[in-house]
């Protein structure tokens, strides 16, 4: 087999790997000879794909981003140039992909103030294109409200992952039209 096949295959078991260890211990406890085990691997595995621990959680959080951001410019293509229905949409899909991929969850709800400068960053472009639409929206409708809508659109992705995915709302579906709704009256001129 490929030697380049096999190292591309070990890096992705690592990740994969890296996402469970940060699922079962968090960022903080976060251990490279854990994630090297969990994948049969040596310890030294990690260090020849990623830098260091920081870089191997930047990279994990990437990794993350790719697979939404696939998603993402689907629905931006269908929807670019109205703002307030592109908003919406790429909420709902950001909901379902965070509830699809139960996996993800504990990455993606870390502490921002346990990463650095760059993970941070990178955990914020999950939301950046949802953001940047609300606000474009808010700037021809209602400037002195961007800030609200774009806490209230936030809020409502966490909040309902959070809730559908502890049981609060057992009919997700119907959870999710609520939520729509929600984020529609927000939008009504």
């Amino acid at each position: 087999m490929d030697d380049n096949y096999l190292s591309r295959d070990l890096r992705s078991r690592l990740i994969t790997a890296g996402i469970s260890e940060i699922e079962a211990h968090g960022v903080a406890d976060f251990s490279l000879r854990r994630v090297a085990a969990a994948c049969s691997a040596s310890c030294a595995a990690p260090y020849r794909h990623f830098e260091n621990k920081s870089t191997f959680i930047l990279e994990i959080i990437k990794y993350i981003n790719s697979r939404w951001e696939l998603l993402q410019e689907q629905i931006t293509e269908i929807y670019s140039g109205d703002n307030a229905r592109l908003t919406i949409e790429l909420s709902m899909a950001l909901i379902r992909f965070r509830l699809a991929n139960p996996e993800f969850r504990a990455v993606l709800t870390v502490d921002i103030n346990s990463l650095d400068e760059k993970q941070r960053s990178q955990m914020m472009r999950m939301t950046e294109k949802i953001i940047e639409c609300t606000t474009l929206w808010c700037s021809e409708n209602c400037p002195d409200k961007t800030e609200e809508k774009c806490y209230m659109i936030q809020s409502l992705i966490y909040g309902a992952v959070l809730l559908c995915d502890n049981g609060a709302f057992p009919d997700r579906e119907k959870a999710l039209v609520m939520v729509k709704g929600c984020m529609e009256e927000l939008f009504a001129k």
